[in-house]
């Protein structure tokens, strides 16, 4: 017969184990891509997620000579990806509008991710993050144009946590080409205070050809604290320990009456 001591002592490990693993590390990793439903899949390649990421797509598609575009007027477009959300939008009232892009199929390292983006039609694009608890996270974006003729490079990325926009990035790469040796990314850190939204501009250069182009992005925790809900695994684990407990004693009731 188990002992409750011996169920707890079973159970304590793996309780704390699984909170030390969700401790730090991804929290959401992003693919912006157009829509590809197998009614709209008639343009230049069919849409492609890259492995380990959600998407984020819109549609429907719009087929050009050599890519698929999805137009949309007006936004914000928001996706949930488990307890955080994404916005994406153009600040520029004159413009409005956001174009997701699959420009074809590109090969090797992150192949999927950085053949299509989401561009602003205007200067810059605005990425709005949602429920993150409070704590340090670390981010890196992509941005590749694989129909480019020549490297370009963004004037940079800044950072709203609550009190004012802080640059974090700057002259961004924007790499090209089908095949590439580099793709273009920026890292940097920021802290979350658990209460206002976290927002990251990318900022155009006004005279390349190349808006706020973002192909995606990864978030990771970089502190215990910036886990969003960790006490759900907490009483997850407590639930399981009653229910074992719960299991000892009926089976000792049952001895003592047979």
């Amino acid at each position: 017969m188990l002992r409750p001591f011996f169920v707890l002592s079973l159970v304590s490990p793996v309780l704390f184990s699984n909170l030390a693993e969700t401790n730090a590390g991804i929290i959401v990793q992003v693919d912006f891509s157009t829509l590809d439903a197998s009614a709209l899949n008639t343009g230049y390649s069919p849409n492609r997620i890259e492995d380990g990421f959600s998407d984020f797509s819109y549609g429907p598609e719009n087929p050009q000579p050599t890519r698929d575009l999805a137009p949309l007027f007006s936004p914000p477009i928001t996706r949930t990806f488990g307890l955080i959300g994404v916005t994406v939008t153009d600040p520029s009232s004159a413009s409005n509008a956001l174009i997701f892009v699959d420009d074809g199929t590109v090969n090797g390292t992150y192949g999927k991710l950085i053949e299509d983006y989401v561009i602003p039609s205007g200067l810059n694009l605005r990425v709005t993050i949602s429920g993150l608890a409070a704590g340090t996270y670390s981010m890196t974006t992509y941005h590749h144009i694989p129909t480019l003729s020549s490297q370009q490079s963004l004037t940079g990325i800044t950072v709203d946590t609550g009190t004012g926009a802080t640059t974090v990035a700057q002259d961004v790469p924007v790499y090209n080409g089908f095949s590439p040796t580099l793709i273009g990314s920026a890292n940097f850190e920021f802290s979350a205070d658990g209460t206002n939204n976290v927002v990251m501009t990318v900022q155009g250069r006004s005279f390349s050809t190349v808006s706020g182009v973002l192909n995606g992005f990864e978030l990771s925790a970089q502190d215990a604290s910036a886990v969003p809900e960790p006490s759900s695994a907490l009483l997850m684990s407590f639930g399981v320990l009653g229910f074992l407990l719960h299991g000892v004693r009926r089976r000792r009731n049952l001895v003592r009456t047979a």
